[in-house]
C-alpha cells in the first residue's frame, strides 16, 4: 500500500545519500555527527527549544548564588560537554527518553485520525470513440485529506527539536518548510481551523527566520541584506497564507498583524520584541551599553525569546491539528 511506497521511496534516497560516504570511508565520521554525544547538550548558540531555557534557568540560579560552576559552561560559545551549575545536567539518554515521551500524543493522533486508505474509484471506462479521445481520470483526493501527511511530518520535526540531543538552531527550518507547505494545502471554511492554522504557521516561520539571523555574517552590508530578504520574504509569505479582511474591517494590515500574535503575546508585540532584539544585537544596542563584555547575551536573548514563542507556537498546532475533521492521508 501506500506505507510500503513511501518506506521504498525513503529508503531509495537514502541509500544514493549514504553511498558517497560509505565508499570514501567516513561512515563514522558521519555517526559522529548524526549522535554528536560528546558535543553538549545544546549547540554552541542555543537553538530555541526547552533546553535553551533550561540553560537560562540555571545560570540565573547560578548567579543567585545557589551553586557554584566549575569547568565548561553552556554561555561559553563552544559546541562542547559542560555540567549544570544548579539545575540536574541532562545526559542523552534523558533528551532520548523525552524525545519518545513527547511523540506519543502526535502517535496517538495520527492513529485517531488517520484510516487506511482503500484504492480511489475510477470512473467507469467508455467505449467506442469516446475512449480513444478522452483518456480515464483517478478520482481525486478529498480535500479533507490534503496536506495532513507533511502536517504530521512537520509536527515530529518540531518534537525533536523542541526535546533534543544538541539540535542546531537551523533545524527549525525541518519544521516551518513542511509546516508552510502543509497548511497551503490545508482546505476547510473560511475562519475555521484551516485559517488558524496558517495563521500558527506564518508566526512559527517569521519566528523561526529571525531565531537564525545571528548565524549569519554582522558586517553592515550582509545585515542590511540579511534583513532586507527576510522582510520581504516574509511579507510575500503572509500575503499568500492571509484570510481575507471581513467586511467594514481595518484591512489586510489587521490581518496580518492578527496573523502573527503566538500566545500570551499579540501580533505587534511579536514584531516589537523582533525590531527590538534585532536593534540590539545587528546595530550596535549590545556593544555600545556592555562595551565588548557579555558577549553572549545578545545570543541568549534571541534564543529565549525565540524559544518562548516557538514551544508555544507547537503546542498551538498540536491543539489545531487535533481539531482537524475528517480522514488523513497515509
Amino acid at each position: 500500500g501506500n506505507l510500503v511506497r513511501l518506506g521504498l521511496t525513503v529508503l531509495a534516497v537514502l541509500a544514493l545519500a549514504l553511498l558517497p560516504i560509505l565508499a570514501t570511508g567516513q561512515g563514522m565520521q558521519m555517526v559522529s555527527r548524526l549522535f554528536p554525544f560528546g558535543r553538549g547538550l545544546t549547540h554552541a548558540y542555543w537553538a530555541p527549544n526547552v533546553w535553551a531555557l533550561y540553560n537560562t534557568a540555571d545560570r540565573v540560579l547560578a548567579k543567585l548564588g545557589l551553586g557554584a560552576h566549575q569547568g565548561a559552561s553552556s554561555t561559553a560559545g563552544f559546541a562542547e560537554v559542560y555540567e549544570s551549575s544548579v539545575l540536574w545536567t541532562v545526559p542523552p539518554k534523558a533528551t532520548f527518553a523525552l524525545t519518545l515521551l513527547a511523540y506519543a500524543p502526535l502517535a496517538r493522533l495520527i492513529w485517531r485520525q488517520t484510516a487506511p486508505s482503500p484504492s480511489l474509484p475510477l470512473p467507469p471506462a467508455s467505449s467506442g470513440a469516446d475512449a480513444a479521445a478522452k483518456p480515464r481520470e483517478f478520482a481525486a483526493m478529498p480535500e479533507a485529506g490534503r496536506g495532513r501527511f507533511a502536517l504530521y511530518a512537520a509536527l515530529g520535526s518540531a518534537i525533536s527539536f523542541a526535546c533534543g540531543w544538541h539540535v542546531h538552531e537551523k533545524a527549525i527550518l525541518m519544521v516551518t518548510v513542511p509546516l508552510i507547505a502543509a497548511v497551503s494545502a490545508v482546505g476547510g471554511p473560511e475562519g475555521g481551523v484551516g485559517d488558524e492554522l496558517r495563521q500558527a504557521a506564518a508566526a512559527l516561520s517569521v519566528i523561526g527566520t529571525f531565531s537564525v539571523l545571528p548565524l549569519l555574517p554582522q558586517r553592515p552590508l550582509e545585515t542590511a541584506l540579511k534583513w532586507s530578504v527576510g522582510v520581504a520574504g516574509h511579507c510575500v509569505e503572509l500575503y499568500l497564507l492571509r484570510r481575507r479582511p471581513p467586511a467594514g474591517g481595518s484591512g489586510d494590515r489587521r490581518v496580518v498583524l492578527g496573523m502573527l500574535g503566538v500566545w500570551p503575546l499579540p501580533g505587534w508585540m511579536v514584531l516589537l520584541g523582533v525590531a527590538v532584539l534585532g536593534a540590539y544585537t545587528d546595530l550596535g544596542g549590545h556593544k555600545m551599553i556592555f562595551k565588548g563584555r557579555m558577549e553572549f547575551l545578545p545570543l541568549l536573548l534571541i534564543s529565549d525569546f525565540s524559544a518562548v514563542l516557538v514551544m508555544a507556537s507547537f503546542i498551538r498546532l498540536f491543539r489545531l491539528t487535533s481539531r482537524l475533521t475528517g480522514p488523513g492521508t497515509s
